[in-house]
């Protein structure tokens, strides 16, 4: 993978999730620690509706790194070979099935057959059952699925969590070493939202932050004080190649924009994550 300038149940988490939805579809199941989905697919499209923001407390840096660690995958070849790969969020899950958001670019090589270990240290095979990412105009996400009898917590994503200048956040993901090997272990790195545009940038990219990401942490979770996810990583600080700042309709940002947007890493917000699971699930279900 190359960067682009291109949460059994821990008794911790007081987080409430209500999530609301037309026809079938029954609620996410929130607990005091982490959150597990039964919720089988609906019909409807999706609504998720959390508790106000207020009602929820902020997480300690442990608590925090235990949800992290719990909800992110690593995702790789099932060669295991090379720099193919980078890391996803556990997102829905339906009976058996689970569903992992990463970036488009983490799993571009279509004759490469992916996988993912979770926090249990288990493999799984994984279908990409969705991508946006064909054109380069779309957004830079994709869905896996994989089956597992075994419970992994997920985190759901909320259409508009609250991003805001200077609000500090958790990027996760599993790193590449020089050597081009995948780390086993989960890399942690403390900043805040430095800078949020009013339209997207190519592959949706709309928020920066001075967090460090690493090559292979791509794909991995943003996450603020309350345990929210707000953001996928992707797009890393100082590209060497190419320009990642342009925006969906084409125009580019002026040269001094360019410098300050490139001494930060950026994200995709959950909305369009959201979006694209709700596609998923009306083009199978509707």
């Amino acid at each position: 993978m190359k960067i682009r300038k291109d949460l059994r149940i821990p008794l911790w988490l007081k987080i409430g999730i209500g999530m609301a939805i037309a026809s079938s579809l029954t609620g996410y199941l929130w607990s005091k620690n982490f959150f597990l989905s039964s919720s089988p697919f609906s019909s409807s499209l999706v609504t998720f509706l959390p508790p106000p923001l207020s009602e929820r407390e902020l997480l300690t840096d442990k608590e925090l790194k235990q949800l992290a660690e719990s909800i992110t995958v690593r995702i790789f070849s099932q060669e295991e070979s090379g720099s193919r790969g980078g890391s996803g969020v556990l997102i829905f899950r339906q009976g058996d099935n689970y569903i992992v958001v990463t970036n488009n670019h983490v799993v571009s090589e279509a004759k490469v057959k992916y996988q993912i270990e979770t926090a249990t240290g288990k493999l799984y095979p994984v279908e990409i059952i969705s991508n946006r990412n064909s054109n380069l105009i779309t957004d830079d996400l994709a869905l896996l699925k994989f089956n597992s009898e075994e419970e992994h917590p997920i985190i759901p994503a909320i259409i508009n969590p609250q991003i805001k200048i200077g609000q500090k956040i958790l990027a996760v993901g599993f790193p590449f070493t020089e050597e081009l090997n995948q780390s086993r272990k989960l890399e942690f790195t403390k900043g805040e939202v430095a800078m949020i545009l009013n339209r997207p940038l190519i592959g949706g990219y709309q928020f920066g932050y001075t967090n460090t990401v690493l090559n292979g942490m791509s794909g991995g979770p943003i996450l603020n004080r309350k345990g929210q996810l707000v953001g996928l990583n992707g797009l890393g600080k100082y590209p060497i190649i190419g320009d990642p700042y342009v925006f969906k309709d084409g125009t580019n940002v002026s040269e001094q924009e360019w410098e300050e947007m490139s001494n930060l890493s950026w994200a995709i917000p959950p909305k369009y994550i959201v979006e694209l699971l709700q596609k998923f699930v009306c083009d199978s279900h509707c």
